[in-house]
């Protein structure tokens, strides 16, 4: 374990669950940098009304990408691993958290971690699934970055499953491309292309 006075004390939540990451981890993210605080008997700690807003759940995953930088890999992403995820539940639940965690990713300025979202979220695209309209009212609100790594998996999405997803919520549906033009645009180019090219995983037969 890391001398106290080489990790801190991340507060998330409310009430307050503590993670504890190496100072030098912190340091990826320069947002959490500017607010890290050190007094003596208590060490370096962050506590700030931004992570009092986040899930401590979620962010538990925030912080193995910090630990670890293996987000991706150890805890979503492998083709093996998102075709565990049989049940419509499990997967809409997935899809949902994924999106969650792209957006502390970006409070705190981590676009590696988005970059991993993003591709996770390629993955799970594969089937129609309206929280991908979810992730979309927020990815897409005003201010928000168009250049995101996750803009072209949604619109990939949207566009893929057009119909199906109207069919499944269609009040939703009008709602988020009402609500962001810009999507509404990049959705209707995406389809004049016509579909996209289907990846195939291939698992390795490591047995």
């Amino acid at each position: 374990m890391l001398p106290s006075y080489e990790s801190v004390k991340l507060y998330v939540g409310q009430p307050s669950t503590i993670f504890r990451v190496a100072k030098d981890a912190v340091a990826q993210s320069p947002v959490l940098e500017k607010v890290l605080c050190h007094e003596p008997g208590e060490g370096w700690y962050i506590m700030s009304p931004m992570l009092s807003k986040f899930d401590a759940k979620v962010f538990r995953s925030v912080v193995d990408f910090l630990t670890t930088a293996n987000y991706y890999h150890s805890l979503v992403g492998t083709p093996v691993r998102v075709r565990s995820l049989t049940s419509q539940g499990a997967r809409a639940a997935y899809i949902l958290r994924n999106g969650l965690v792209y957006q502390i990713a970006g409070r705190l300025q981590l676009r590696a971690l988005q970059d991993l979202v993003a591709e996770t979220l390629r993955v799970l695209s594969t089937h129609p699934a309206t929280e991908f309209l979810t992730i979309a009212t927020t990815i897409s609100a005003p201010g928000a970055a168009e250049d995101a790594p996750i803009w072209q998996v949604l619109v990939d999405h949207i566009a893929d499953h057009y119909w199906d997803l109207q069919k499944a919520d269609s009040k939703r549906f009008l709602e988020v491309m009402m609500a962001c033009p810009e999507l509404d645009r990049r959705v209707t180019a995406r389809r004049a292309r016509g579909p996209r090219r289907e990846v195939v995983f291939v698992e390795d037969d490591d047995d």
